[in-house]
């Protein structure tokens, strides 16, 4: 029974990893606006998060240096228009 029950913790917690790889990434976008860069979150609910917890819309380039030293995978586009 012990040996059941640790092979059933150890398949969760590799279930568990899993999705907390594809909740580690967060993309954002680079765009110009009246000749400035800004820097918007492209993932609507990590968004609405990463602005409570900063308390700005938009980010730079130390924000996103801070959530990759955290661990996130933070992918960064450029928008031309």
């Amino acid at each position: 029974m012990p040996i059941r029950l640790l092979l059933a913790v150890i398949v969760i917690l590799s279930v568990e990893r899993k999705h907390m790889k594809k909740d580690m990434i967060i993309n954002f976008a680079e765009k110009e606006v009246y000749g400035r860069t800004l820097i918007y979150c492209l993932d609507d609910d990590k968004s609405k998060n990463l602005q409570k917890l900063t308390g700005k819309k938009t980010f730079n380039e130390s924000d996103l240096e801070a959530l990759s030293d955290l661990g996130f995978k933070v992918f960064l586009q450029k928008i031309v228009i």
